[in-house]
């Protein structure tokens, strides 16, 4: 009997709607994934477009077109790739077993959760909290584009970075979801989407010099949103839980309440964690700054559209210790660090810089200017290249920054790698239920089309009438033979075995093992197909009948074609009853298709002709419950004295 949560919580399954069935309306998963692909791409594209051009030959107008023909094209991919998948998996998956399609509902609610922490994670950053804290990753984006061409490839691949960072996890939320609901929930997403970009870039707004203003939105962000993941986690697990734990006394109240605030605790943990090393990075970074008395910095007047400085690092040392003081090698540190549009400006019309950052008159000197432009143009072609930058007071200026990454600390290649695991972990494991699910649901539709066409050549309405096996003595020594029917055995005072004719393992030892196994024997023959699903040979399967389960040679011989048929054509559904915990569920009928249902319906018109004897026509009440039409009430023996054997 189920508990009386389990059953609470079952009817509000059936009332959501957000649940991946035809009848609702959102998917939370498709929604979340798009919401927060869409925040991610814009500010990394940002992020890396402004990070530097490089040497941009030829006429720097043509750099905007070029950066809106490479979105374009991501999208022209995305959006193919996108609704390809969709319509293509919605239509295979679109009758998914049951308890397969609440799993993966529950397991769309738990990404949406990791999701909702990763967001949680990156307001920081998005708000522009730690821009001080230099991040190696953003190093290694920094390539030289040298034409449109590459340009547009940069910015193409930027964009689908991130979609094919999401994209196998996403196609596992298009099974049985409608074609209406992909595209209700794809939507919402990207409005929700957008919102947050449009939130992040009002949030940006406010001076860097309210910093606590600043902290306390971001403080009051990250709270919100891991309070939605610990939510959206509670209401995952749920699901999933009134799946695997449908037999048992489970409270969901209970079981829902540890789950809430376990991953809340996780989501505050792990922002605190992150908050603690940023802070860290940070005043390391800015004691590094003051302490540097390397730092040579130039200050250059920008044309052409630019509408600020630009700072370029020589390898020289200033003259003047003056020129070293920290506040300006912390500015300048900080301004490297900062970018937020693109960059337009050429070397021209150099000006000198106090360390206060004011203007000071032009250099009449052509010769030094000459040469530092020469410097520049050298820095250009080698380790430098130029970006756009922001200032502290929000102004714009361009710079010369290294193209080479530093190296990587022992933290952030331990944190590379556990998000390479982590990603790959989670985009395999939806990659295998989401092929499981295609298969089991193909072999599922095949199932329902041929058992009612099994049960009437099998089972037929009056199939107790036709020919019987029987035998003239309840013993070993027993002649036992067909007869046409049952009057025709009893004419010759024969007992009924079973009804139909007999087979293989119409025989003392294989009758009795058919009744002393009866609570098991299904459990053990998967278990000899068990062995071999992925190895083994039809002599493996073979051995397992004959000598594990006790079968004659013929009679294991039936047994063994049998299990090699289901594991042809019923593999798939095998694979996903371990989704929903309901391996060793044998149940036989046209809702809930299981391995027994698929064996019974593809592969019994052959086993039992070969077998001759099965439990249901022997009359015997086995594991795998079944019909009583279906039952041979006419068999005579009783097994429980004949076979000794309670």
């Amino acid at each position: 009997m189920h508990h009386n949560g389990i059953m609470d919580f079952q009817q509000a399954i059936a009332a959501s709607p957000t649940t991946t069935s035809c009848d609702f309306e959102v998917s939370v998963a498709i929604t979340c994934i798009i919401a927060w692909l869409i925040p991610r791409s814009y500010f990394t594209l940002e992020k890396q477009l402004m990070m530097g051009l490089g040497i941009f030959q030829g006429n720097r107008e043509a750099i905007l077109p070029a950066t809106v023909v490479g979105a374009i094209s991501a999208m022209g991919i995305m959006s193919i790739l996108y609704v390809t998948s969709a319509v293509a998996i919605s239509s295979v998956t679109h009758n998914l077993d049951r308890r397969a399609d609440a799993i993966v509902t529950g397991m769309g609610r738990i990404v949406s959760a990791v999701l909702f922490l990763f967001v949680s994670i990156e307001i920081p950053l998005w708000l522009e909290l730690f821009n001080d804290v230099p991040q190696n990753s953003h190093y290694h984006k920094r390539q030289v584009t040298r034409s449109t061409l590459g340009l547009r490839h940069r910015v193409c691949w930027s964009v689908l970075n991130h979609f094919f960072a999401v994209y196998f996890i996403l196609l596992l939320y298009f099974c049985n979801a409608s074609i209406l609901t992909i595209i209700r929930s794809t939507s919402f997403g990207l409005i929700c989407g957008m919102l947050i970009v449009i939130s992040m870039r009002l949030g940006r707004k406010i001076s860097r010099k309210r910093f606590k203003q600043r902290q306390q939105i971001v403080m009051t962000g990250s709270v919100l949103v891991s309070t939605g993941s610990a939510l959206a986690f509670t209401f995952g697990v749920l699901f999933i839980a009134d799946i695997w734990f449908k037999e048992s006394a489970v409270s969901v109240s209970a079981f829902g309440l540890v789950a809430f605030f376990a991953w809340l605790g996780v989501c505050f943990l792990v922002n605190f964690f992150y908050y603690w090393s940023m802070q860290r990075q940070k005043s390391i970074q800015e004691q590094k700054a003051k302490d540097d008395n390397k730092h040579n910095i130039f200050i250059i007047d920008g044309i052409d559209a630019s509408d600020g400085f630009s700072i370029i690092t020589s390898d020289e040392e200033l003259s003047d210790e003056e020129d070293t003081a920290s506040e300006t090698v912390e500015l300048a540190y900080k301004s490297l660090k900062r970018s937020s549009s693109l960059m337009t400006a050429t070397t021209k019309n150099m000006y000198s810089m106090s360390t206060e950052g004011s203007q000071t008159e032009k250099e009449d000197d052509y010769d030094s200017n000459f040469s530092l432009a020469a410097t520049i143009e050298s820095m250009e072609e080698n380790s430098y290249t130029w970006c756009r930058r922001l200032k502290a007071d929000n102004s714009k200026f361009d710079a010369l920054v290294p193209t080479e990454p530093p190296p990587r600390s022992s933290l952030e290649k331990m944190d590379l790698c556990l998000k390479w695991t982590f990603w790959t972990a989670i985009s395999a494991f939806h990659l295998y239920l989401l092929i499981i699910n295609i298969g089991a649901t193909i072999q599922q539709n095949v199932v329902r089309a041929a058992l009612p066409g099994t049960f009437e050549s099998l089972y037929a309405p009056g199939f107790v009438s036709g020919p019987v096996c029987a035998w003239d003595k309840a013993n070993s020594d027993a002649t036992i033979q067909t007869f046409d029917s049952i009057e025709d055995a009893h004419h010759a005072n024969f007992t009924v075995i079973h009804c139909g004719a007999c087979g293989a393992c119409s025989n003392w030892n294989d009758l009795s093992l058919q009744w002393t196994t009866r609570s098991f024997l299904a459990e053990e023959a998967q278990n000899c197909i068990k062995q071999s699903l992925f190895s083994g040979t039809e002599e493996d399967i073979q051995a397992c009948n004959q000598n594990d389960i006790g079968f004659s040679e013929e009679c294991a011989s039936c047994w063994t074609q049998d299990e090699l048929c289901a594991k042809k054509y019923c593999a798939f559904i095998y694979l996903q009853s371990f989704i929903f915990n309901q391996v060793s569920n044998f149940n036989v009928e046209l809702g809930d298709i299981t391995t027994a249902a698929c064996d019974e319906a593809l592969c019994g018109p052959v086993f039992v002709p070969c077998s001759g004897a099965t439990r249901r026509r022997m009359n015997i009440i086995s594991d795998i419950p079944r019909p009583q039409d279906q039952q041979c009430n006419v068999a005579e023996g009783n097994w429980s004295e004949i076979f000794n054997h309670p």
